[in-house]
C-alpha cells in the first residue's frame, strides 16, 4: 500500500487541524494553494483535484 499524505493547516486564530489525507501518486498540492482559504473551501479543493486530475498543474511538495 501506498503511504498516504496529510494535509495540515493552521487557521488565522492559531487553531491546526489535518484537514485530510490523500495518496500523493494521485494528486498532489502546494502549500501556497491554501494560503488565505477558508476550511471548505479547502476542502472543495481536494474534491474537485481528486474528480478531475486532468484540469491541474501536479507539483511536488517539499
Amino acid at each position: 500500500m501506498d503511504p498516504v499524505s496529510k494535509i495540515t493547516v493552521r487557521f488565522n486564530n492559531g487553531e491546526d487541524k489535518t484537514l485530510f489525507e490523500f495518496y500523493p501518486d494521485e494528486i498532489s498540492f502546494s502549500e501556497t494553494e491554501f494560503i488565505g482559504l477558508t476550511e471548505s473551501e479547502a476542502l472543495k479543493l481536494r474534491f474537485e483535484k481528486d474528480e478531475n486530475p486532468h484540469l491541474f498543474i501536479y507539483s511536488l511538495i517539499s
